[in-house]
């Protein structure tokens, strides 16, 4: 086993989720990453299985002390290409615990280039 996550249940027992190979076994959305921002961008990612949240009921028990939480799907990226780095929805950074919060970069309506 290369590392694990332990979480915690709503009853208090705790599950262990083992990663069993070096690279891919989690993906985790991070505050600005590929997850972040506009949660209709149709840019964004929207697959992960933890964000980084303080009060997670999991952590990484080999590698950093991360805290997370599990996520499932997030709603599909059907909306306009955004104009700002603004997080919405799942991603609003009003909320504490939002998934991966305000994005970087955004704006992908004036990256995206046609020929």
């Amino acid at each position: 086993m290369v590392g694990a996550v332990v979480c915690r249940r709503p009853d208090g027992s705790e599950r262990t989720i083992p990663c069993l190979k070096a690279e891919g076994c989690w993906e985790v959305a991070g505050k600005g990453g590929m997850y972040s921002g506009n949660d209709t961008c149709p840019m964004r990612y929207d697959m992960t299985n933890f964000f980084k949240d303080p009060d997670g009921a999991c952590r990484v028990v080999s590698g950093p002390g991360t805290r997370m939480s599990p996520y499932g799907a997030d709603p599909p990226g059907l909306g306009m290409f955004c104009s700002n780095p603004i997080g919405t929805g799942v991603n609003d950074p009003d909320n504490p615990h939002n998934k991966a919060g305000n994005a970087t970069v955004g704006k992908c309506a004036a990256h995206i280039r046609l020929k």
